[in-house]
């Protein structure tokens, strides 16, 4: 089976919803492309990335609930800017379209 990539889940978090999004939220929209995908491995994918310095937890409401966004020092590309670096984001193709169940392969 395949799995997403880390830029893959870095990218969605960048582009989607303001940056913040809880674990089972970046397994939804990653599952339009990867339909067999368990919130389990995203969990574990983001824990590792967030260990590597790429993401970073972020305060939630629920108890339970993680939330995930881009880390600061990702946000910038060398030397340049939050707007390049979403800028630089926004020319790669987008992994989905705005309807989820509107996969592109």
């Amino acid at each position: 089976m395949r799995k997403p990539t880390d830029g893959e889940i870095t990218d969605l978090l960048l582009v989607r919803h303001g940056s913040i999004m809880p674990t089972y939220v970046v397994k939804n929209w990653l599952r339009a492309k990867y339909p067999k995908l368990q919130t389990a491995w995203v969990l574990r994918r983001l824990k590792a990335l967030e260990k590597a310095g790429k993401v970073v937890r972020t305060p939630s409401n629920y108890a339970t609930m993680i939330c995930w966004a881009i880390a600061p020092a990702t946000h910038t590309t060398e030397g340049g800017s939050l707007d390049a670096a979403i800028r630089a984001a926004a020319v790669k193709p987008p992994l989905f379209d705005k309807d989820p169940t509107n996969i592109q392969y």
